[in-house]
Order: structure tokens, then sequence, then C-alpha cells
């Protein structure tokens, strides 16, 4: 741990007086009588905000002063949470452009359970758990609450990493009009927003009734929106000073102490180029660069690794570096209508009706490369569209190409998603002190997805190779086949559309047989040079591939609780008991095109698949001690919960917590919680169809391989016979070609266990009226977790297993009678153990200046210790903390000056430096034995410090006009990262950006 750095940052905290509190102080007068509340985390009601399972709350006066138009982007920036989807990086996977899926503790965001006061919410990722938190709009929250700890036994499975409950305002009269506009500093980026939000009691104010519409939208930003150093793209070469050798005796690398990359600008993308790069195979180590025009340039091989003096990778002639950067989006165009429309009722002093409804429909896209082939292009020698300088240069041979088909149209997607939800309960009190609460709950996501400049592959390598048709041809025409019927002499045309109007069988210029909807129709495409397609042949070439998705959610659940069930010498024994009935369902469908892999977008099969659970659930708190020497109190709480799925039938959860508050005088607690929690195997998990795909492997019961096994000869040729291989020793196994390869869900997983450990004090001095102060341990440990595995390391694990060939790994290989591999399965198995680890600070001061007013200043910090993911069928280890996207040390100050009528308020964010490569690769561990510590120049992203500034000023007629710059000081990202990516989108990438915001109250 980095005791230096933490004792640095405590002492900060302290020197500025600031603090952060866990969960909300009651303010009430005191004599009041206190209405009992549920503090999230917990079931139970209870008279304050105590709570013991570390939570930390975002308000609404939080929100407001943001300008994020989303929750989720907000949400992003605390400590708690790895910045996993955003705005900035939603756009890196197909469908979940415009998304905000959040991941508590970095354990994923299937292990973040969300819920909108208290209550499940219908998931925005298909075949996933995971909720879209931008489809939840801000006006109607009154806080948001992060929970850490085993919460399965309180909400149900998903909570491993624990819970983000929002909570929404219940109860309003009167109205507020809002709107605000911001704009970036750099490039015509831009954010806006308007909600009317408001309510009023009627029936003899027996009902409230809550309303909000809200309209949110933001503009696309680009790399080349930035300008400055985002358009001078960096790469990483080979440092040509670079002397590592090989140890002769144990084939590891002897590091001399001197990069083995440096990162220099302008070295781009070499290997591909947008007019091609061609690789004759007549010439050996000349290739040629094609111009715009289709003319050539020689280039060297050798000179791709070349530096010229100004720091440029390759000097050579018409070595001119792609720009991969060019085409990345840092922030996805956005935009969202959405209503809120909430109720209660009371149909009697001891009976409520309430009932919560939401609908928001979202836009966005994204933008990504355009298709590109790595040389895999083979064009005939004559090809009719050769350039004369191109013929000299292939001497009459085949050659490949390398390019880049920015021409032939960037590939961009369309998302629209609405989310519906509609909850209707009733809840009261009965025989005195019960109190219940029954309730239905209803979600539906539905998702529409667009896919432009969608390559179908076999017409492209159909159009590719096209030909100058001779009259030799024109006569020799028998059936017409799929030619135009008014082409003639000197007219190029595609060779597979002639073969078939030759009587021939049409081929494309892979080698395989031309099917009709590449052959008929076809138009010849010019790929030699740039800019050179005809409309007609693009048009002939791409498609649209299309999708969608529908996500169903069913809840019902009926609780009943008492605060004071019977007393103890220490106080009353509440008690809670509830049941539960879930249902999910989630079904994707897409373009029979996409789906049979004849495109170059990604092959997806249609997906379906439900499940349902019946639940019972009980929580308790139990005093223990009060008024004793050294226990002022203490208080045992207990949750438990039994759940019967239809897919992985029985599990139980449970959760311990203790409260113990040493001092009568002082207001100092520890608190402590323990438990487990499950996750089942979500939807995409179990019943993802299988798609086939294909295996290089090396057959462990191969003669060459027998000695290769992690328990010895013995166990692979003992199991290698019990597979039906007759005699292992002399058998030569098939496994040359590839291997059939069967990837989807898996029927037989189980549920992850999560157990979770938190560990902390709460402390409020008597002797500093106003300080709070707070630091929670946390430790999260999951086993059982559900993952992917290699075909090799199946294989192997397969036949090393000692106890013999029963096992999850020899379930998923099939082999013919003579024990030839025939097809594998790569399913997801419940397999590696996930571990996180950290420690929580919070403090928090509230200034009285007097006449000048009051200053509140709070600080939130995680250290993070540990984040490892067990490798169980590698046996070995894979450690984050530390890596880009999981800093050890993060830290949130905010601090609001409150004086008459003006608000002043400010934020500073702290991200510890990150290293950019693997641990194991630099440091060695068991991951990697072979360690690299000068494996470059740039090892680490240094740390950031993000300033944002605001003010508001509350005119007497209801109107609050607030300013803020958000990102003061413009901190970019590390060089060549964007804050677009997975780990790098932790990272602000829009630069100084300037709010103004009104609310006019009425």
């Amino acid at each position: 741990m980095h005791l230096k750095k933490l004792t640095l940052v405590v002492s900060l905290a302290l020197a500025f007086n600031v603090n952060y509190v866990f969960a909300q102080d009651d303010t009430e007068e005191e004599g009041a009588e206190l209405e009992d509340i549920t503090v999230s985390g917990s079931g139970l009601k209870r008279a304050n905000f105590d709570a013991i399972a570390p939570v930390v709350s975002i308000s609404a006066e939080d929100i407001r002063r943001a300008p994020q138009t989303t929750l989720g982007d907000l949400l992003n920036e605390l400590p708690q949470l790895r910045a996993t989807f955003g705005l900035g990086n939603s756009g890196r996977f197909i469908g979940t452009a415009g998304g905000g899926f959040l991941d508590l503790r970095g354990l994923g965001t299937d292990r973040t359970l969300v819920l909108i006061n208290g209550r499940r919410h219908v998931a925005g990722s298909e075949g996933s758990p995971a909720v879209d938190f931008n489809s939840i709009p801000t006006a109607l929250v009154e806080r948001i609450d992060i929970v850490t700890g085993a919460n399965s036994a309180v909400y149900g499975a998903d909570a491993v990493a624990g819970a983000i409950n929002v909570i929404l305002k219940d109860d309003m009269n009167g109205f507020i009009a809002s709107g605000s506009v911001g704009q970036a500093e750099h490039g015509p980026f831009n954010r806006y927003s308007a909600a009317l939000t408001g309510g009023f009691d009627f029936a003899d104010n027996r009902g409230n009734a809550v309303m909000s519409v809200s309209y949110d939208k933001q503009d696309e930003m680009l790399v080349s929106d930035r300008g400055g150093r985002f358009l001078d793209f960096f790469g990483s070469i080979d440092n040509p000073l670079d002397g590592d050798t090989i140890d002769p005796d144990t084939g590891f690398q002897i590091d001399d102490g001197i990069p083995d990359n440096i990162i220099v600008p302008n070295a781009g993308f070499f290997v591909l180029s947008e007019p091609g790069i061609v690789l004759p195979f007549a010439t050996g180590g000349i290739d040629f660069a094609l111009n715009p025009d289709g003319s050539v340039s020689p280039i060297n091989r050798d000179q791709f690794e070349f530096i010229s003096d100004d720091g440029n990778r390759c000097g050579g002639v018409g070595c001119t570096p792609l720009d991969l950067d060019t085409f990345q989006q840092l922030q996805v165009p956005f935009e969202r209508y959405s209503f809120d429309g909430n109720f209660t009722f009371e149909l009697s002093d001891d009976l409520t009706l309430y009932s919560e409804n939401r609908y928001s429909n979202i836009e966005a896209s994204n933008q990504g490369q355009p298709s590109f082939d790595f040389f895999s292009l083979q064009v005939a020698p004559d090809n009719a569209f050769i350039d004369p300088s191109l013929a000299d240069a292939i001497q009459g041979l085949p050659f490949l190409v390398g390019r880049f088909n920015t021409d032939l149209g960037l590939r961009l997607e369309d998302n629209q998603r609405q989310t519906y939800r509609s909850v209707l309960g009733l809840r009261g009190k009965f025989g005195g002190d019960w109190d219940y609460d029954i309730f239905a709950n209803y979600g539906r996501t539905t998702s529409e997805r667009i896919n432009f400049n969608n390559r179908i592959d076999e017409r492209f390598l159909a159009a590719v190779d096209s030909v100058s048709v001779t009259q030799d041809d024109i006569d020799n025409i028998t059936t017409g086949g799929f030619l135009d019927p008014s082409i003639v002499a000197g007219d190029i045309a595609c060779r597979a559309s002639l073969q078939s109007a030759l009587g021939e069988t049409p081929v494309l210029s892979s080698g395989s047989p031309a099917p009709d909807f590449a052959t008929q129709g076809c138009v010849p495409l010019n790929i030699l040079g740039q800019g050179l397609a005809s409309q007609e042949a693009i048009d002939f070439i791409m498609s649209t591939a299309l999708g969608s998705s529908t996500i169903q959610q069913f809840q019902t659940q009926a609780t009943i609780q008492n605060s004071d069930l019977f007393e103890t010498w220490a106080g009353p024994v509440a008690g809670l008991l509830g049941v539960e009935y879930r249902q999910e369902r989630s079904r994707t469908t897409g373009d029979s095109l996409s789906a049979l892999g004849n495109t170059f977008f990604n092959a997806l099969a249609d997906t379906r698949g439900n499940f349902d659970v019946y639940e019972a659930f009980v929580e308790t708190a139990v005093p223990l001690l009060k008024g004793v020497p050294g226990i002022e109190e203490l208080t045992f709480e207990g949750a438990a919960r039994f759940s019967d799925y239809s897919t992985i039938g029985e599990t139980f959860t449970w959760e311990t917590r203790l409260n113990w508050r040493p001092f009568a005088n002082e207001d100092f607690r520890v608190r402590a919680t323990y438990g487990e929690a499950v996750r089942a195997p979500n939807i995409g998990d179990l019943f993802a169809p299988a798609g086939e795909n294909f295996a290089n492997v090396a057959d462990p019961c191969d003669f060459t391989n027998l000695d290769e096994g992690e328990n010895g000869r013995d166990t692979r040729l003992r199991n290698c016979r019990a597979l039906g291989i007759a005699d292992p020793e002399t058998f030569d196994s098939l496994d040359e070609q590839s291997i059939p390869l069967l990837q989807g869900g898996n029927p037989d997983l189980r549920e992850e266990d999560g157990e979770t450990l938190t560990v902390g004090i709460v402390w409020s001095p008597s002797f500093l009226d106003g300080l709070d102060f707070s630091v929670d341990y946390w430790d999260i440990r999951i086993t059982d977790a559900i993952s992917f595995t290699g075909a090799q390391t199946i294989l192997n694990r397969c036949v090393d297993d000692p106890n013999g060939v029963d096992n999850q790994f020899c379930n998923l290989v099939d082999r013919d009678s003579v024990g030839n591999i025939s097809e594998l399965r790569n399913f997801p198995l419940n397999l590696n153990t996930f571990k996180s680890r950290g420690i929580d600070l919070g403090l928090s001061y509230l200034f009285n200046l007097g006449s000048a007013g009051t200053l509140e200043s709070r600080v939130n910090g995680t250290f993070l210790d540990a984040r490892t993911f067990n490798l169980a069928v590698e046996g070995n280890k894979d450690r984050d903390a530390g890596e880009l996207g999981d800093a050890e040390f993060l830290i949130n100050m905010n601090n609001t000056w409150i004086f008459g009528a003006w608000e002043v308020f400010n934020e500073i964010r702290f991200i510890d430096s990150q290293l950019l490569f693997d641990q194991g690769l630099l440091f060695g561990d068991e991951l990697n034995n072979d360690p690299n510590p000068d494996i470059s120049d740039m090892i680490r992203a240094s740390d950031r410090v993000y300033i944002d500034i605001g003010a508001s000023y509350n005119f007497n007629n209801g109107l609050t006009v607030q300013i803020s710059a958000d990102n003061l000081t413009d901190v970019k990202p590390p060089i060549n990262l964007f804050g677009n990516g997975g780990g790098s989108g932790t990272f602000d990438n829009i630069g100084r950006f300037y709010n103004m915001r009104l609310d006019w109250a009425f």
C-alpha cells in the first residue's frame, strides 16, 4: 500500500477541513418526532440515516451543479466506480453507443445492481442484467446511494459488488423549469438540456402527483475537432538503439535498460494505406505504394523500421503513415426524451396507493473505421484497373493488396433505445406496529440498431476481380448467365459474371465458388488507388445491417416488517419478512445476411431466452448491549434470502452487519458487514446460440505432445486412452488443420459466489462541531466466476486432470472413432476467482462563517489495494490494480460557499498515475515469467488533476442563474490516449467546457 501517498492526502484533507459523509445526517430539531425511513443497503426502516453498510450519497444539489447531461457520466467520476461506459467511450461495442453501464469496484457491469427506490430496473443490454443508467433522467432524483457489500440477501442476485440505489422525489408542490446550454472551448461541441418538473396535491391533499418532462442532447466530437496535440498522432516504434539479447540457456530476454520501443510523433500505421500497398509475388523485398491515381511508388520493407532525423518512422519514398486516430470519436452524439409520472394516494390513514412510471427514448450513433484488408486480397495480373506502372512492377504475376477502404465509406451505427417502466403498489400499516408493502414492477427496453456501409464480402471479392471483355468472350457466350446483355468488347465486367455467361463455374478471387447473389448484377470495383470506385460499385458491395432486441422484466414483491417486534433490555428487535417473484426475458434478432457471416460485420446470431425465480427473504436488527462500559450501543443485523431459479435451481445468500458505538458522549461508531452474495448466470451466458468458428490447436494426445502435460506423461496417456485412443504413443492427430469450434451459451452454468467484508469507522467529534470522518475497508472475493477460456486450454485441462476425463473440459470436446478432434465447444464456464480490495475515505466539514455565510467541504477518496483475476484454468494471476483504468488512488474534493443569494462551488479530482502495460509483462509474476521492464520509454500514464468551478445566484422571483467551467485548466488525456477506450475512459477528452443553467421555481 502507498502509505506515504495515503497519509499525504489525509493530511491535505484535514488541512482543508473537508469531509464526505456516507449517509445523510438527520437535521430535525430536538424533540421533533422522527419518521422511520429506509436506508440503502437494508430493507428495515429506522429512525435515522445511520447506515452500517458503507453508503456514498450523491444529492440533487450535486447533480444540479454538474455539467453532464447523463447520470452515467456524472457517476463515472466517483472513485468507487470504474469508468467503464460513458458518452465518451460507449461506442466501443456493437449496440452500446449512448449507453451508461456502471461498474462498481471494477468487477463488471453484470455484478452491479441498479435500483430505483429499492426496486429493480429493467436491463438496457440484451442478455445481461446491466441497467442503462442514461435512461434515468436527472430532474426527479432526490439522491443516489452507492452501497458496497454483499447485498444479494437484501435485493437479490447481481448485487455482488454492491448496489446503486436511485431515490426519487415523491412529494412536490410547485414547478421548476430548468434549462442549460454548454459549449466546449475546442471544436463545435455543445450540450443542451431542458426540463419541467413539478407536483401538486389533489383530493383534499390525500394524493400527490409528481411529473417531469425532459430533453437532453449533446453533439458529436471527433479527434479532428480538438486540434492541437490531438491531431499530432503518436505511435510506438522499435528503438534502433535497443540492444536486448536472448539467453541461450533459458531462452529469456536479457534487458539492457534501453527502451525496446519509443513513442514518437507521426508514427502512424504503415502496413496499410488508403490508396493501398502492393506486395508483388515477384520482387522479393521491394513493395509498392499505390498513389491515389493508381500509379505506384517503390518502397523497401526495411524502411518500415527506419526513423528519420525528425523522429518520423519510415522516411522512404511513398511511405505515408496512416493515422488511425482520424476516425476516432471522442464523444458520441446523444439525444434523449423522457417522461416521468409518479403519484401517491392515501386510500385511508393506513393504506397508500403509489405508482412510478417512466418512458425514455435515446438516440445515439457511433462512427467506426472503414473496412480493411490485411494483404488478404489477391488481385490477378489481368485486372482491368491495373495502371501501366503497376503492371511493370508485378511482372505478370498475381499480387496482394493491403488497403484501408476509406473511399468505400466509414462504418456508421445508429442506435435507438426505448425504456418503459411502471410500478404499482400498496403500502400501509396494520396491527399498530406492522408495515407492509406490496408492488408489481414491469419494465421493457426495446432497441433498434442500423449499421451502414456493411461490406458484403463475397460481392466485394467478385467486384474487385474485374477484367476487360474481349471479342472472343462475346463470341463464346452460351447462356447469358448473369452478364449484362448490353456489354460489348472493351467493356469491364466482373470475372465471375463473365464466367457464368461462358457456361463456366463462377469463382471468386479467393478461389471459392461465387454465389449467385455475388454474381448477378455485379458492378466492377476499382480499389487500385483512392477515390476511383464508382458509386454504383459501392452500392453493389455495401448493405445495411439491422438488429433489434426486446428485454422484459416483471417483478412482484410483498414484505411485512415491524420495528418493535419485542423489547430486550438493550432495545427493540426489528424484523422483516418478504417474498418475491421475478421473470426476465431477452430476445435479439438481426438480418439474415449478417447472421450468416457473409459481411465484414460481426456474425450475430439471433438470441432468445428467459428465466424466472421465486424468493423468500428475512432481515432483522437485534440490539445486543446498551449502556455498559465501552459499549454504549451494540447492534447486530442479519439478512438471508432463499431463491429457486428455473435455470440453476436453489441458491442461498446471507449477510451480517454489526454496529458498535463505544462512547456515550461521542458520536463514534465502528461498523462491519460480512456476507455472501450470488450472481445467477444471465440470459446471454445461458442461451446465446452456438456460432461456428475455427481454431488452430495442438492435440495433447498427439504422440509429439505427450510430454507437455502439467501432470506428466502418464496422466496424458491414461486420459487419452479413456477418450478412445487405442495407442496414444503412436497416435498422429490431424491437428494440422483447423478444428471446428462452436461458441455460445452454456445451459449447465451455475451461480457465482461473492464474499464481501467491510470494516469501518464513522466519527463526528464533539470537540469540532460540523466535522465528520469516515474510513472503510472493503474486500470482495468472487469464486466460480463465469468466464470463457481458450480452445487449447480446454484440450489441455481435459487430458491433464489427474482425476480422469469426467470433467467440464472433456465435455466440450468431441472425437471421432479414431480419436481425432471433430469438434470443440467454447462455452462460458464457472472458472475463475476475482478479487477487489481497498479503502474508502470520507471527510466533511461545515464552516459557519457568520455574516459571510457557510462553507462546506467534502472529500471522497478510494485507495485500490488489489484487483486480481485468478485464472483458474491457466493456474496464474492477472493483477489489474494500478494498470490503465484501475488507478490505485482516486480522490474527489468538493467545496461549496453559500452567502446570501450566492453560491460558489468547485470540485477537484485527482487520478493517480497508471501503468500502460500488464504488470506481469513488466515486472514478472505467475502470469509472465519473462518480464521486460524496459519495454517502452512510456510505461506509465501520468496522474491527472481536474478542476471544475461554478457560481449561482438566486433571485427573489424564484429564478436561479448558474455558470460553470468544467476542466478549467484544460487538462488533456496522456499522450496516445483519447479518453474513449475501456481503460482510458477515466480521462476527460472534451477539455475546458463552459455551461450556463437557469432554474425557475414557480
